[in-house]
């Protein structure tokens, strides 16, 4: 990350240096959370589960670097929280 502009969530992979599972913290903004709500129309909670499937998306070797890459991990977001049924508006 090079930038000085704040994120939504921020993803540490720590299983190579702790253990053979997966371990990782993922850290998930709810100050953005909630501005982002406002602005793309949906609610708080909704994208709290948006930022913590695009954190456990990383760990799973997903990027979203290229156009081809995030169009290919929004794809997955949204499969993601549609068969958990989180909604995206109130």
């Amino acid at each position: 990350m090079h930038s000085n502009t704040s994120t939504d969530v921020l993803v540490f992979d720590l299983t190579e240096k702790i253990s053979r599972y997966m371990i990782a913290d993922i850290i998930i903004s709810a100050e953005k959370a909630i501005h982002n709500a406002k602005i793309f129309k949906t609610t708080p909670a909704y994208e709290l589960f948006l930022y913590l499937t695009h954190g456990i998306l990383h760990l799973l070797g997903y990027d979203d670097k290229t156009k081809k890459q995030r169009e290919r991990m929004h794809k997955q977001e949204k499969d993601i929280l549609e068969i958990l049924g989180v909604k995206v508006s109130h």
